[in-house]
């Protein structure tokens, strides 16, 4: 499983159209991607669920992948529709596989 959090930056949140970009995205995977918000959480493939999460600009959200095709993947590729701006700001959380240990991170766009 691979999981990082992102920060919303699209104005609108979460509409239709990022959802659908997403959707579109997650389509090319057999894994299964969830976008958690708080207690909630959606599956990209249905729309309406993650829709109805209710994401707003500047929230911050987790997204979990987990499948078959995770470690054939890099995290860019499957977060290529999450990218930000520029100068904007992304928090990581790496679970060490040796350790099991969590690690936070926030990185700086470039």
């Amino acid at each position: 499983m691979k999981s990082f959090e992102y920060v919303i930056t699209e104005p609108v949140g979460i509409h239709a159209r990022p959802a659908g970009m997403l959707n579109k995205e997650a389509r090319k995977y057999k894994s299964a991607i969830l976008v958690h918000r708080g207690e909630k959480s959606a599956n990209v493939l249905r729309l309406m669920a993650l829709m109805k999460l209710g994401v707003k600009c500047g929230e911050t959200v987790k997204v979990t992948i987990e499948g078959e095709d995770v470690t054939k993947c890099s995290t860019s590729d499957i977060s290529s529709k999450l990218k930000g701006t520029p100068g904007t700001k992304v928090r990581l959380s790496i679970e060490r596989v040796t350790t099991g240990k969590v690690e936070e991170f926030e990185i700086e766009r470039s």
